[in-house]
């Protein structure tokens, strides 16, 4: 006779559970260790990924299968999201936390940086402490809002990560203001070597391709020595189905020797 349990679990993760006081927010960090991790003595690269009450699953899963062809090399996960008992409770405060500016609409938004302070004081320290990562090789992945966010970090605080992947960003509300910062030549964007993936669905509206083609392309006009930059159009996707196979084009790129 068949036994049944409360959850299916994924090999290999486990979870934490960190506080910001100030954002008045309980995160879960889900972390997935890699098949050497725990018969080594090795430190890791480590692979930051927004919205993982989506998307950690399908990133765990998909990285140890890149692993077994040898596409990526071992990395760690650590997969940030809120706390959450169903599907609708999944998305949490995404809209506060991803977003820089306050959006008529979007209830609590302009919370980036907020998030950004507990992200760089409290989550990152914490895995460097606890886990046995390469803090010169960090990565963060986010899609939607996460792609938001991820560009807001790479302007404003490059030097957290070393790669960088932004997959189809909402960019309406902050397009000016990344413009203004990358047109600035009174500043570096990166002060060190830097590997930026961008992506979006050949189907999301032509809106949203026009306007990461214009930070694209003001991007590549900066012709920054630090920066190695790809950005790619991914055929027949929607912005909702585009996710995973950013993921794994998006993490073949930055790790791409």
């Amino acid at each position: 006779m068949a036994q049944s349990s409360s959850a299916v679990s994924i090999v290999g993760t486990e979870m934490q559970i960190l506080t910001s006081r100030t954002i008045g927010q309980e995160y879960w960090l889900s972390l997935w260790l890699p098949p050497s991790y725990a018969a080594s003595t090795a430190s890791y690269p480590i692979v930051y990924i927004l919205d993982a009450g989506v998307w950690f699953a399908v990133a765990a899963q998909t990285t140890l299968v890149l692993l077994w062809g040898q596409e990526v090399p071992e990395v760690i996960l650590a997969g940030i999201s809120y706390p959450h008992h169903d599907q609708e409770e999944i998305p949490g405060n995404r809209d506060r936390d991803f977003t820089p500016t306050a959006v008529v609409g979007i209830k609590d938004s302009g919370g980036a940086t907020a998030f950004l302070d507990f992200l760089e004081t409290t989550i990152i320290p914490f895995v460097d402490s606890n886990y046995r990562t390469l803090p010169a090789d960090r990565t963060v992945w986010g899609t939607s809002l996460g792609g938001l966010f991820v560009l807001y970090t790479f302007m404003e605080r490059a030097q957290l990560f070393q790669r960088y992947m932004a997959t189809s960003p909402a960019l309406e509300n902050d397009l000016l203001r990344f413009l203004q910062r990358i047109n600035d030549h009174s500043r570096r964007l990166v002060e060190r070597p830097t590997r930026l993936f961008l992506s979006i669905g050949a189907d999301e509206p032509s809106s949203d391709r026009v306007n990461l083609d214009t930070l694209t392309g003001a991007l590549l006009q900066r012709n920054d020595a630090h920066l190695s930059m790809e950005s790619v159009t991914l055929d027949h996707e929607s912005h909702f189905s585009q996710g995973a196979r950013s993921y794994v084009t998006g993490l073949r790129a930055v790790f791409k020797q």
